[in-house]
């Protein structure tokens, strides 16, 4: 093979990881800097780094480093009875249960974060001894999130070993460069100011969310389909159901997850705003255990339509005067029940 380096200088092949960035680059991908698995020490999930630090997206639960950088991590029970339940199970997304401590509020701490294979749980039954445990059990309800990624059950010493053979990378910060999917390098900053911007309101159906870790729901869509087109007048700030509805994508499994869960918050939201108060008649359940009673109903007959001015809270009597079509049995005895208990 003839050579053409004419300077007599030994060429860089693009085989090596300074070349092949060169030559991705000169195409137009975004590829950062990559950087070897860290290790992080073992860190209480309290209030300021709940707030601060922990980033919940789609592909994983981040934590941010000293350097501020975002690396993926797990959560588990800080304190847990080990002789009696074992070890606890470790988090890998913002599953129903994340997502309800979340909610309720309870940063007092009560997990624990870590990239690494052996943690320490302090075991309630032996005098909240720091003791270490490996090979957690990965929750049920992630394994289902994460059923693409991991399709059979794992612990969370193999999902520290895939982070450990996947390494990590770090964004570069240049707004010139598009990635292979056509968003601008800056995009997660223009993407920050515009939900900013939209008050975290669904533009289409109004949903609003108030709760900072649930930002992450809203999407930011390009309404001309050209994914570096940052325009004001292009975007709009879409909840999970609008969005498929708009582009009329068939969501991933994790998608689908996402929107049930997502549909299910907001209703139950209203419902708790509302007091679990009937607003056509005005009986009230007092008692948590019969929240279940209370319903959402959707006056304009759409169910994804969760506008705060579409939505009804009424008690299973009322129900049956406003819900479409034919009530059945069960409907039927769930009333009188509760005519029985709260109308008498």
């Amino acid at each position: 093979m003839p050579n053409n380096n004419h300077n007599n200088e030994e060429p860089t092949p693009i085989y090596t990881f300074d070349g092949l960035k060169d030559l991705l680059r000169s195409l137009g991908y975004n590829v950062g800097n990559a950087e070897g698995y860290r290790p992080l020490p073992v860190t209480d999930l309290g209030e300021s780094e709940i707030r601060n630090n922990i980033v919940m997206q789609d592909d994983g639960i981040f934590y941010r480093d000293d350097t501020g950088t975002l690396r993926k991590i797990f959560m588990y029970k800080r304190s847990y009875r080990l002789s009696e339940h074992g070890k606890p199970r470790f988090h890998i997304r913002q599953c129903e249960v994340i997502s309800d401590f979340i909610r309720r509020g309870a940063f007092h701490a009560d997990y624990r974060g870590a990239n690494v294979e052996t943690v320490t749980v302090r075991d309630k039954d032996n005098d909240d001894t720091e003791t270490e445990v490996t090979d957690l059990p990965l929750c049920k309800f992630c394994q289902k999130m994460a059923s693409d990624e991991f399709p059979h059950v794992i612990t969370s010493s193999q999902f520290v070993e895939k982070l450990k053979e996947e390494g990590e990378t770090i964004s570069e910060d240049t707004d010139t460069e598009v990635d292979h999917w056509g968003y601008t390098k800056d995009w997660a900053t223009i993407k920050d100011r515009y939900l900013k911007k939209s008050n975290y309101t669904c533009e289409k159906c109004g949903t609003h969310l108030s709760n900072p870790f649930d930002f992450h729901l809203l999407k930011v869509h390009h309404k001309n389909g050209k994914n570096a087109d940052n325009r004001d007048s292009n975007l709009v700030t879409l909840c999970p159901i609008c969005y498929a509805e708009e582009t009329k994508k068939t969501p991933s499994k994790a998608e689908s997850l996402i929107i049930n869960e997502f549909g299910k918050y907001i209703l139950e939201n209203y419902l708790r705003e509302k007091d679990y108060t009937c607003e056509l008649c005005g009986s009230h359940v007092s008692s948590r255990t019969d929240y279940h009673y209370m319903k959402v109903h959707h006056k304009n007959g759409h169910m994804n339509d969760n506008r705060p001015s579409n939505l009804q809270c009424v008690c299973p009597h009322c129900w049956l005067t406003v819900k479409p079509g034919m009530f059945n049995q069960e409907e039927y005895n769930e009333a009188q029940a509760f005519i029985d208990k709260y109308r008498k």
